[in-house]
């Protein structure tokens, strides 16, 4: 999808990272110039949570930068935090790997600190354009939310990236049992920033 379309699809403010960068691996800064991610993703559901992604538009910061230093594992250095997610008890980092390019999501309360989220920047851009688009055809539908279809938005989710779903653990299988677990037709994931919300 070219660059313009890209911004047009998403509606909403999207956000760039900057050209001056130093940190970010070179595929992954090229399309965080040229596409970018929406300013902020909002996930209604049974513990809802949104991601904020404004920290591309300001200097870039690794993981090792924002814990307490008795946390600082060896790889934080090599984590570039992309986004901050808030839900009702806590916070978690996006951050992309420098030498692998692969987005991590880190949460220092979680026994496993270190959930995957997809192999590239790319591929986390295009799944959370998906999972946006699942949402919004749900509704335009009037298709209940059922662990049918549910199983639509793995399937989509898979064809993009499949190691998203390869091991127990990663942030888009959690994300996927935890629509599975919303019996509320109050579900969403959109990036409209009308519907962001305090979260903690």
């Amino acid at each position: 999808m070219q660059s313009l379309q890209w911004v047009e699809e998403w509606q909403h403010d999207v956000v760039h990272a900057r050209r001056e960068d130093q940190l970010l691996p070179p595929d992954a800064h090229l399309f965080l110039i040229s596409h970018g991610l929406p300013r902020v993703m909002i996930f209604e559901c049974r513990n809802s949570f949104e991601i904020s992604f404004s920290p591309l538009g300001k200097e870039l910061t690794c993981f090792s930068a924002v814990v307490p230093s008795g946390e600082v594992d060896k790889d934080w250095d090599l984590q570039v935090i992309i986004g901050e997610e808030l839900f009702s008890n806590g916070s978690a980092s996006f951050c992309v790997h420098q030498q692998t390019g692969e987005v991590s999501r880190i949460d220092c309360k979680k026994p496993e600190l270190l959930s995957f989220v997809n192999s590239s920047v790319v591929q986390f851009g295009k799944s959370l354009h998906g999972a946006m688009k699942w949402s919004e055809a749900l509704h335009s539908n009037g298709t209940a939310l059922s662990p049918k279809s549910c199983d639509v938005l793995a399937k989509e989710l898979e064809a993009i990236d499949a190691r998203a779903f390869q091991s127990q653990d990663t942030f888009w299988g959690n994300v996927i049992e935890l629509y599975r677990t919303t019996e509320t037709a109050d579900f969403e994931i959109t990036n409209d920033p009308l519907q962001s919300k305090p979260r903690i």
